[in-house]
């Protein structure tokens, strides 16, 4: 910052302003940023502490309709019995325990990752179309329709 000399304004280096990187995409649950950091909120037991991914390290995003996902694949938060993690989300619970998938479905997205402990990371995303568009633009395979993903996590979630 330089303060110009025929007036007490502050000049801001626009060099300071590219060094953040923009939020592209926002929501309670995640946030993903122009540098291809995806921060999952709520993540981790039992602090409800965030877990940050790189793009780079992302295989794909695919929605849950596109995997089958069935009732006992969802939880409130957590991996057991599939495994599949989800980041805390009571509101998913609940309508998982009353049977009511096709309100949870559309704004459920697993993550494969080759990062870390857990692969396959289930989140809420209030705009699954937008949040998807972003990752594509970011270089990560996304995936609404099956196929390949889906025959990944099949072969995957119960023989681990």
């Amino acid at each position: 910052m330089t303060m110009n000399s025929t007036s007490n304004v502050a000049l801001i280096s626009t060099d300071l302003v590219h060094d953040h990187p923009q939020i592209v995409y926002r929501d309670r649950w995640l946030t993903l940023r122009s540098n291809g950091e995806l921060t999952i909120h709520k993540y981790f037991f039992p602090a409800l502490n965030s877990r940050t991914l790189l793009t780079r390290d992302i295989e794909s995003v695919t929605t849950a309709k596109a995997l089958g996902l069935g009732w006992w694949d969802y939880k409130v938060w957590g991996i057991l019995p599939t495994y599949i993690y989800w980041q805390a989300d009571a509101h998913r619970g609940k309508l998982q325990l009353l049977g009511r998938l096709a309100e949870i479905e559309p704004n459920a997205l697993v993550i494969q990752t080759s990062d870390g402990w857990f692969h396959h990371v289930g989140v809420t995303c209030e705009n699954p179309e937008r949040f998807m568009e972003e990752m594509g633009k970011l270089g990560v395979k996304v995936n609404t329709q099956g196929g390949a993903a889906t025959r990944f996590y099949a072969r995957h979630s119960h023989s681990e």
